[in-house]
């Protein structure tokens, strides 16, 4: 996937002068067709035209666009394709709850190096602790201390809301079969402890990670 020639939704402008070096940020429109742009300027009639005849290559990023890189699902999808990859559910599920800083850090990581340590099929994924919800409180617990050896407890902390969240609302969601089976087999046992769950997990008082550590006993 190519941005050039796009019209691109992104808030951090600076990613875009990251995946593509060679091209300048302009706020102005002008005359030049040795010029790679970055367009941030204001929005104008007839601007894809325009920076098509008069600018060598460009990304616009005023006006309607054709991919919106703050839909995290299309960041990650965009940079995985660079290296002709498709991203696991596991690794996009943890993305998708990291926090915004380490997310950007992730992504220019993988753009330049087009690896990462979350698809190491040797580590427990953060579908192990799901399922491991469904299984004892000990191996829920051991697999938590597993992935924190490789992830931020916020990642973990936020994938764990969102897999409550999605059994809360499973009669209105859509999931790979894989995932909506854990999710199905938790519904059938604890679905009565989500709302205690939530509110626990969500409530910022006290020390975090032993709150997360003592749910995970006492599920």
């Amino acid at each position: 996937m190519s941005l050039i020639g796009k019209t691109v939704s992104i808030s951090n402008k600076g990613l875009l002068e990251f995946f593509y070096p060679s091209f300048e940020k302009k706020d102005k429109l002008f005359f030049d067709k040795e010029t790679r742009v970055i367009y941030v300027g204001e929005p104008k009639p007839n601007i894809i035209r325009f920076l098509t005849l008069n600018t060598k290559e460009f990304i616009n990023t005023v006006g309607i666009s054709d991919i919106d890189l703050d839909e995290r699902e299309n960041m990650v999808k965009f940079v995985y394709e660079k290296h002709n990859k498709t991203v696991k559910d596991n690794t996009k599920e943890i993305l998708l709850n990291m926090s915004e800083l380490d997310f950007i850090n992730y992504v220019k990581k993988y753009w330049v190096g087009g690896y990462s340590e979350l698809d190491d099929d040797k580590k427990f994924t953060i579908f192990d602790l799901y399922k491991a919800l469904n299984d004892t409180n000990s191996k829920a617990v051991y697999v938590y201390f597993s992935l924190r050896e490789y992830l931020e407890f916020g990642t973990v902390k936020n994938s764990l809301v969102t897999f409550f969240e999605k059994v809360r609302d499973i009669n209105d969601i859509s999931a790979n079969p894989y995932y909506m089976r854990i999710l199905q087999d938790f519904n059938s046992k604890k679905r009565k402890n989500l709302k205690a769950l939530l509110e626990y997990l969500l409530f910022d008082e006290g020390d975090q990670e032993y709150k997360l550590v003592s749910l995970l006993y006492n599920i």
